[in-house]
């Protein structure tokens, strides 16, 4: 089910290519299982999303502890770098933009 609510301006344009989500349109976003459940990046644990960065070949350097800043600001630089990063689901909640910057299974 798609979801229009007022994220419209979720996705910024700095330059040509350059999306910014904000941290609201990140929480969501379904990165990994967790006891067959699905676990959003707000939820995932330092190991979880490090694992993610990896799977999706996100350079990162330094501590694996991450906050949830830290989360949308690796995400948002991979956004910026051209990366399409993959979910492992379409998030229950999203919006145009996300259909565009992230790829996902088409069935779960």
């Amino acid at each position: 089910m798609n979801d229009i609510s007022e994220h419209g301006n979720a996705a910024k344009n700095g330059s040509e290519g350059f999306k910014h989500l904000e941290a609201l349109d990140i929480l969501p976003l379904p990165i990994c299982r967790r006891s067959g459940q699905i676990v959003d990046v707000e939820h995932a644990t330092n190991s979880e999303f490090s694992a993610w960065l990896i799977w999706n070949g996100i350079p990162f350097t330094g501590s694996n502890e991450w906050s949830f800043d830290s989360k949308c600001a690796v995400i948002n630089h991979a956004l910026k770098a051209g990366l399409k990063p993959r979910l492992i689901a379409l998030p229950k909640s999203y919006f145009g933009i996300i259909l565009e910057l992230f790829q996902y299974p088409e069935t779960e």
